[in-house]
């Protein structure tokens, strides 16, 4: 998956979130392949924990 595809997938303020947060690159490729909305909420909501 390419990284502009990262960007249509998740909004700034999800970025900022994965940034403050040092995400890693991996792992939101493995986030970027949630469909469900409410799946990758609660996903992010565990990266911010």
């Amino acid at each position: 998956m390419k990284y502009n595809s990262l960007l249509e997938k998740f909004t700034p303020e999800q970025f900022d979130i994965f940034k403050e947060e040092e995400v890693s690159y991996k792992l939101l490729l493995e986030l970027a392949k949630i469909k469900n909305e409410e799946e990758l909420k609660e996903a992010i909501e565990v990266v911010k924990s």
